[in-house]
């Protein structure tokens, strides 16, 4: 559902029971635009990463006010033999790392989930972890943001997707709307090119602007 107003307004009246996603904001994203010449279609509609990275840190500084968890998703892509997690990775030499920019504006108390698939829930243990550790604050409200705004994010949300990527169909699976919370989201905090799914779906809160 579109709705005109702000997301961090929104932020505030819900913030006692609110959780923020950080999903796939790792180096790759950045240098695989970087990459694109500025005529490639690949390119068009593109969010500017500069913009995206702005509004990500009001939102991380909100959540951090009013002591709402955050968790770093992470696709977990080859990871080297004998390292066990990204953490154990350099950022000199990995390229999946989170970028350094958007790592410096996470608590440290933020959670790490390692995926190996689009939807953050699957394989992850991320629901029983939300309905669990942060049962007693409610956690009934996710503001997702990151990479990428038609793929991994609506992934997560529990959209299905009727798109192709690399020849693969993302299939729907259990996502944040199957487990009854409200998402709230903005194209400002999504990188990627513009969501095609932000007005037709009822149980989604896609905001107008910041």
């Amino acid at each position: 559902m579109f709705i005109d107003k702000s997301l961090l307004s929104e932020m505030q009246k819900v913030s006692k029971s609110l959780a923020v996603l950080v999903i796939d904001e790792q180096r790759y994203t950045t240098e695989m635009i970087g990459t694109m010449a500025p005529g490639d279609p690949k390119r068009t509609n593109f969010t500017p990463i500069k913009d995206v990275y702005s509004a990500q840190q009001k939102v991380l500084m909100l959540a951090q006010k009013y002591n709402c968890p955050i968790f770093l998703i992470k696709m977990d892509y080859d990871i080297p033999v004998g390292r066990v997690s990204y953490d154990e990775v350099k950022i000199s030499d990995d390229v999946y790392a989170t970028k350094v920019a958007l790592r410096a504006l996470l608590p440290i108390n933020t959670i790490t989930i390692n995926k190996h698939t689009c939807n953050s829930f699957i394989g992850t243990g991320l629901f029983e972890i939300l309905s669990s550790q942060y049962q007693n604050c409610g956690v009934e409200n996710l503001v997702v943001m990151g990479w990428e705004s038609n793929l991994c994010v609506p992934a997560t949300i529990g959209i299905a997707l009727e798109i192709l990527r690399d020849k693969v169909k993302v299939a729907k699976g259990e996502g944040a709307a199957d487990y009854a919370m409200t998402v709230l989201t903005c194209q400002a905090i999504l990188n990627g090119r513009t969501a095609q799914w932000g007005d037709i779906y009822d149980g989604i809160r896609f905001y107008s602007h910041l």
